[in-house]
């Protein structure tokens, strides 16, 4: 039987639910180029079951669960392997792994012209460029699927959720064991929880200090 820690359905499924993991840490580990680590991510994906989900809200469901890496190459590697997993547990929707793979990278390119404060609005990509940018992509993407698309990201984008534990954690490494009032020194369940997320970290090699990062 295999250890845990050797064990890919097993690491994501650790990831995944234990609290106070650093969001950015995990987009590394999963973006990296090592095999276990991909293999890994592919687990993670399945784990949280695109089936039935729209394209772009299976997107932000995976985005909220880890910070995307800054490196090219670690995004492609993520955006190919949501893509082959949202194929797989959507076989209709496209009619290959091809077609995910460039409409999540052209949702992430709108999420980032949409909301960023570096981008003139005058210079904001509109409904009919980003339309007309992917209606050839696929002979099964419609101008309707795509707006609905472009209306829901630059009314919502794209976001990673902290809890509250990782948000004690990263305090914690500040040195600051006081907040919002709540002292976590007497506080149980975070001094549990914290001792299992040092436990994850060292067990899975996904400490601040040991990213994966390729």
């Amino acid at each position: 039987m295999a250890k845990a820690e050797d064990d890919p359905a097993k690491i994501a499924s650790v990831l995944l639910v234990t609290e106070g993991l650093n969001k950015e840490t995990i987009g590394d580990y999963l973006g990296s180029y090592k095999e276990k680590n991909k293999n890994v991510l592919r687990a993670y994906c399945q784990l949280l079951d695109f089936r039935n989900l729209e394209f772009d809200h299976a997107l932000r469901l995976l985005l909220s669960r880890f910070k995307l890496p800054g490196e090219a190459q670690q995004i492609e590697r993520i955006v190919n392997i949501f893509a082959v997993v949202y194929h797989a547990d959507n076989p209709r929707v496209f009619p290959d792994e091809d077609t995910p793979f460039i409409l999540a990278y052209s949702l992430l390119m709108l999420n980032t012209d949409a909301h960023s404060s570096m981008v003139p609005q005058k210079n904001k990509m509109t409904k009919q460029q980003f339309i007309e940018n992917n209606i050839k992509v696929s002979k099964t993407l419609t101008r309707e699927y795509l707006g609905r698309m472009y209306d829901r990201i630059t009314k919502q984008k794209f976001e990673t959720k902290a809890d509250y534990i990782e948000t004690i954690y990263n305090r914690l490494h500040e040195g600051n064991l006081d907040i919002q009032g709540v002292s976590v020194r007497n506080d149980r369940r975070c001094l549990e929880i914290i001792n299992t997320i040092f436990l994850v970290e060292e067990s899975f090699g996904i400490s601040k200090g040991i990213n994966g990062r390729s």
